[in-house]
């Protein structure tokens, strides 16, 4: 199980850190939201998800049903069963 998760967290922190060190200049699409005092919930989510998703995460998928409440939910499917872990 290690050798899925921490990868995910190293892209984490290394997302985290480029939205804190972008610059204010040009803005793009995916990062307006930086800049935006009333920026939704949801820019940020598709952010973080085509950031794992262009850091060689597999597909990750997000808003699973029945999974959590609150916060942006984030699936990363494994080649094993959880019933196998």
């Amino acid at each position: 199980m290690r050798a899925h998760v921490e990868p995910i967290i190293a892209s984490t922190i290394r997302f985290l850190a480029r939205c804190t060190d972008i610059q204010k200049g040009p803005k793009t699409r995916r990062t307006a939201y930086l800049y935006d005092p009333n920026a939704k919930e949801s820019d940020l989510q598709d952010d973080l998800i085509d950031w794992y998703r262009g850091n060689e995460h597999g597909n990750p998928y997000i808003e699973s049903q029945d999974v959590g409440g609150g916060r942006v939910e984030i699936v990363f499917p494994l080649s094993c069963p959880v019933s196998e872990m």
